[in-house]
């Protein structure tokens, strides 16, 4: 029969294990999440660049188009 400490140090060894998985699942969750938020804020702050044309839309920042010349 074992002891309740014996037990109990079972225990945490079984719930380390798991945790190096939680934790790379949250920086993911959290890589992902921040990715989202700049994909979105990007979307909305080039959204005045954008130029339609008979050829499709073009993104014509200003910044590029002095060092392209």
């Amino acid at each position: 029969m074992r002891t309740g400490t014996a037990l109990r140090s079972e225990n945490r060894k079984i719930y380390k294990k798991r945790r190096p998985v939680k934790t790379t699942l949250k920086v993911f969750g959290i890589l992902l999440a921040a990715l989202i938020v700049l994909f979105i804020v990007a979307f909305f702050s080039f959204q005045r660049y954008i130029v339609y044309t008979p050829d499709g839309p073009r993104l014509e920042i200003p910044i590029v188009q002095r060092y392209r010349k």
